[in-house]
């Protein structure tokens, strides 16, 4: 049974709420009683795979959105980088770069970025990110 669309703002914050105590279950759960999912509600499910390290699922979901914006980017790429797997975020940033663009590259990505590179010994991502940051001001 789905409850009506004006309930998707609640259920948007109940799943939050469950990312951020990483329960992944009740978060989808919760999130497949939403008619309609809007890029919001996507994005907290995968907020919620990604802290409770399931990374998998975290990657089947990204690859079912229709529409992703930046934090949708940097859900993948902070997810990844959190759970230790440096290589795959970086594939994932130079994914994003290149199939939308900058367009969807954030302060919050950058940083996300600079600060993988810095502790990881990528010194010339690192002049890469920083050269954007620049350019961006």
């Amino acid at each position: 049974k789905t409850l009506p669309f004006p309930e998707t703002l609640l259920l948007n914050n109940i799943i939050h709420g469950y990312a951020k105590i990483r329960n992944s279950t009740y978060a989808r759960r919760v999130f497949d009683k939403i008619p309609q999912p809007n890029l919001f509600s996507w994005n907290n499910l995968l907020m919620a795979y990604s802290k409770s390290g399931h990374l998998s699922d975290m990657e089947r979901t990204f690859e079912k959105l229709p529409n992703r914006d930046g934090v949708t980017w940097n859900l993948l790429i902070s997810g990844y980088s959190g759970n230790g797997l440096v290589g795959a975020a970086v594939k994932a940033f130079n994914t994003m770069m290149m199939k939308d663009g900058s367009d969807n590259l954030t302060r919050v990505t950058l940083m996300t970025m600079l600060n993988l590179s810095s502790t990881n010994g990528h010194a010339i991502l690192g002049k890469q990110i920083h050269g954007q940051i620049v350019k961006r001001g």
